[in-house]
């Protein structure tokens, strides 16, 4: 999750730990959250951002200029996996509401197992395009 003014994101993380969300970090230097461990589809979770979604830069909708860039970056990725050997990795599409989803669907024989080794060290190659290991951040980036 990014934001861009570190304080607006730290008030959104004490603001998500206060409501419930014990494990949630703050941001780092650039404003950046990393929501590692953190199920953002859980009730919990759902409830705070609610609750704390107003403190978020422009309430937590990203300009399209960011929609644009994170689809860039999803899209760079999905080729990256690719370029590794995971020829089935599917390119990412656009939410409503500016999120990007990417869709594994795993079949008999197919790549996108992610306990193979083929694919884990795909996702270690490709990882700095998105920040971070695929599935890090929320679902509303690069999930």
């Amino acid at each position: 999750m990014s934001g861009g003014n570190e304080a607006q994101m730290l008030a959104y993380a004490q603001c998500m730990r206060s409501h419930g969300v014990a494990n949630f970090p703050d941001p780092n230097g650039q404003g950046v959250i990393q929501g590692n461990g953190i199920d953002p589809g859980s009730a919990s979770f759902q409830a705070a951002d609610k609750d704390c979604r107003h403190l978020l830069p422009n309430g937590g909708q990203p300009s399209a200029a960011q929609q644009a860039k994170a689809l860039a970056q999803a899209l760079d990725y999905s080729q990256c996996m690719r370029s590794h050997g995971i020829s089935d990795f599917p390119d990412p599409q656009s939410q409503p509401g500016g999120g990007i989803r990417i869709s594994l669907h795993a079949g008999p024989g197919g790549d996108l197992n992610p306990q193979n080794p083929q694919f884990q060290a795909a996702q270690k190659a490709c990882q700095g395009i998105m920040g971070g290991p695929f599935g890090a951040g929320p679902a509303k980036s690069a999930a």
